[in-house]
């Protein structure tokens, strides 16, 4: 298999705990992986525990504009050849259509 630049969409679903196991069995199968999380996620799963796991900086909602020359959120988007929200929560399916409130729903 081709090794893939996959970006993880992370939302605030219980489900989000065992992102981190997501991460490293990719990252085992041969892939990068970079992290993107919502506000909400942060209540199951640490960005820190994230970037430890993925060895890659994570993008949290109000972090996303720190470096106005580098727009992380666009970069990411350019960079990822897949994106996976995981989990898909309902609030993130429906925003994703209408409303971008949250570093996740922009890069979308």
């Amino acid at each position: 298999m081709k090794k893939q630049h996959i970006a993880l969409f992370v939302t605030g679903g219980i489900a989000a705990y065992k992102v981190p196991l997501l991460v490293r069995a990719l990252i085992k199968a041969g892939h990068d992986v970079r992290v993107e999380m919502t506000k909400s996620a942060e209540r199951f799963v640490t960005p820190e525990t994230l970037a430890i796991v993925s060895k890659a900086a994570v993008l949290t909602d109000g972090h996303e504009f720190d470096h106005p020359e580098h727009v992380a959120h666009v970069a990411l988007a350019h960079w990822a050849d897949l994106g996976v929200v995981v989990p898909a929560t309902a609030n993130t399916l429906a925003n994703w259509r209408r409303l971008a409130d949250n570093v996740v729903t922009t890069t979308l």
